[in-house]
């Protein structure tokens, strides 16, 4: 079982970054919030199964895939060629960021 991972400077940033625009918002007009809440449930909706794909495919690609082949084929020493797996990959995969997104934040960890 892996270890329960910490949150990072990056989260602490998008949340910071998240109030001061909600605090903005709620100055400026607050029906603004309610507004952006909405758009907020349009684009969810328009990618909730490509994101729950992604993250399956990306559970399926940790257990499936031993590390000693990913460090081969995208290991430091190999930088090339894990930058020419990653663009094939990617031209490959439909669904764009919300496939891949996933996956490669599996493999950085």
């Amino acid at each position: 079982m892996r270890k329960k991972k910490r949150m990072d400077l990056s989260l602490f940033i998008l949340l910071g970054l998240t109030l001061v625009a909600i605090a903005y918002a709620l100055v400026k007009d607050p029906h603004l919030v309610g507004a952006a809440a909405s758009a907020t449930g349009r684009l969810v909706g328009a990618v909730w199964v490509e994101l729950a794909l992604g993250f399956v495919l990306a559970g399926l690609v940790d257990v499936l895939v031993p590390t000693a082949v990913l460090v081969r084929w995208l290991g430091a020493e190999r930088a090339t060629r894990g930058i020419l797996v990653g663009w094939a990959t990617g031209l490959i995969l439909p669904g764009g960021p919300y496939v891949l997104f996933p996956i490669m934040a599996n493999l950085f960890a």
